[in-house]
């Protein structure tokens, strides 16, 4: 909220629920400009251009896949109390983690090696083994009081937790998950999202885009 009272303050607007399509780097004036598209055909230009989003066709052409490393799927329960506390549980290759999301209804996500997944074919065989698992016990109590409320597990694959290969672009800055990830288990994703943002706007000022990528790369790497 305060940073979008600060863009409207500044005259500038906020376009929200549009898909962006392409985004072409061009010269105008001797100098990098972006063009932006949006799914309505709007189209925007910049001298510079901040990347916080997912896959871009004509950025994703220029860049190799990642490679798949982790298999991540969640789910809303009911009749699960957990006290209003969030609950980690550790399991071979993975771990889960329970947390309230509203009054009687809890999330359950989990994260676990590819391989693992690939071994057990399907989420519901992959959750079976873990309760079955001597050290368990806790978790198949959890378990055996809650009711899924989703048709079925969501599901992502991820890839491993590191600084993304973006396009070396100048005055192009890419922040959050378009930069790179972190794994969620060190709770650390709010605190990057916030820290980058102020590092962000301290490179982006001084039109420095090299030094907020290796300075990007010191602090999380």
């Amino acid at each position: 909220p305060i940073f979008a009272r600060r863009i409207t303050e500044k005259s500038s607007k906020i376009i929200t629920h549009k898909k962006v399509t392409d985004v072409r780097m061009f010269q105008k004036n001797g100098q990098v400009h972006y063009r932006v598209e949006l799914e309505t055909g709007e189209i925007m230009e910049s001298p510079s251009v901040i990347f916080g989003t997912g896959r871009i066709p004509s950025i994703c052409s220029s860049t190799p896949p990642a490679k798949i490393k982790y298999l991540g799927f969640k789910a809303h329960f009911e009749g699960i109390d957990t006290a209003g506390a969030l609950q980690m549980h550790t399991l071979p290759s993975a771990y889960l983690g329970i947390s309230p999301v509203e009054e009687g209804v809890v999330n359950i996500a989990c994260l676990a090696k590819i391989e693992l997944f690939n071994s057990f074919g399907s989420v519901e065989k992959l959750m079976k083994h873990f309760l079955s698992l001597p050290k368990s016990h806790s978790l198949r109590a959890t378990f055996s009081k809650g009711k899924m409320i989703f048709p079925k597990w969501m599901t992502v694959h991820a890839p491993a937790f590191s600084q993304k290969t973006t396009p070396q672009w100048k005055q192009a800055y890419f922040i959050g998950d378009a930069a790179g990830a972190i794994n969620p288990a060190t709770g650390e994703g709010l605190s990057i999202a916030l820290s980058t943002g102020k590092m962000l706007a301290e490179y982006a000022l001084k039109k420095d885009q090299k030094g907020f990528k290796n300075a990007w790369r010191k602090k999380f790497l």
